[in-house]
């Protein structure tokens, strides 16, 4: 432990302030995915990337933390089975508290459910997998209740505020969180336009769903805003953002486009849903497959 009465050397500044940075937050979610890769049902594991980048528009090149992607493919039913998860994570110094601001459904109603962008061939008539992965999901991590209604809030705002010693606490503004959040949705779309490697067969029938995750590198505080009335701040762990996104050329209606938020303590717990998400996902492209509609 560093003596607080004496100097720090270079090589100590360096190290604290790296500890504080995002970039070992990236390694330890990527490693998360690579832990919980095994599964008595599943002959699959995550492949996990660090470092990749998207397109954000027609020239903009940016990067995204972790890229896990896992594929099952079943031979008999021809079926390949791909969930990516576009994860973007963000560190703060210990003097920054990240902060949201959140709705009841009851005070602002969504008129859309949210969803995730999802592709199925051979393509369906009407396909509500995105949306019913997101309830699967909220399920998997307690945010629904055993009647199946909701019991999270919606975010729908981010500050940081910074507890100064010499000016007190001030907001900063959403910008650092924002730019979390922003990175992984348009990473999926970007993710969702490619087309991936045929995994068994040309003619093979694919379930392929893109996911983005928000992780943070410890707890924040949550602050109802119902009515416009502020609420007292509680420490929280999961949240989930589901904004009116484009993700079309050329425009067509915005998409609520689904995002899960989670602290950096809970990456056991998300790994835990994760792999219960997916052999639900995998029935349902089986499902698909069996009876097409």
């Amino acid at each position: 432990m560093t003596d607080p009465a004496k100097p720090m050397t270079l090589v100590e500044r360096i190290k604290e302030l790296s500890g504080k940075s995002g970039k070992p937050l990236e390694v330890e979610v990527a490693q998360s995915f690579l832990n919980w890769g095994s599964h008595p049902g599943l002959d699959s594991e995550w492949k996990v990337y660090l470092g990749t980048h998207f397109q954000d528009g027609d020239e903009r090149i940016r990067e995204l933390d972790v890229l896990a992607r896992r594929i099952q493919v079943n031979e008999t039913l021809n079926l390949n089975c791909t969930l990516e998860a576009l994860v973007s994570c963000k560190g703060f110094p210990v003097e920054d508290h990240p902060v949201t601001f959140s709705v009841s459904r009851a005070a602002i109603p969504e008129h859309e459910e949210p969803d995730l962008l999802h592709f199925v061939r051979p393509p369906a008539k009407r396909s509500d997998l995105g949306k019913d992965t997101v309830r699967m999901l909220l399920y998997e991590t307690r945010l629904f209740d055993d009647y199946k209604v909701l019991k999270t809030r919606r975010i729908v705002g981010f500050d940081i505020f910074r507890d100064d010693p010499k000016q007190g606490m001030r907001a900063l503004g959403d910008r650092n969180l924002f730019e979390g959040l922003d990175s992984a949705m348009k990473a999926c779309v970007d993710w969702a336009r490619r087309k991936l490697p045929v995994a068994s067969r040309e003619d093979e029938c694919l379930v392929r769903l893109q996911l983005p995750i928000l992780v943070l590198q410890r707890p924040w505080h949550d602050v109802s805003i119902d009515g416009g009335a502020v609420g007292d701040p509680v420490e929280t762990h999961w949240g989930f953002i589901s904004n009116q996104y484009p993700v079309e050329h050329p425009p067509k209606p915005l998409t609520p486009l689904f995002c899960l938020m989670v602290s950096r303590d809970k990456l056991e717990e998300l790994q835990k849903a994760l792999l219960g998400v997916y052999s639900w996902f995998i029935a349902q492209g089986m499902s698909a497959v069996r009876s097409p509609k």
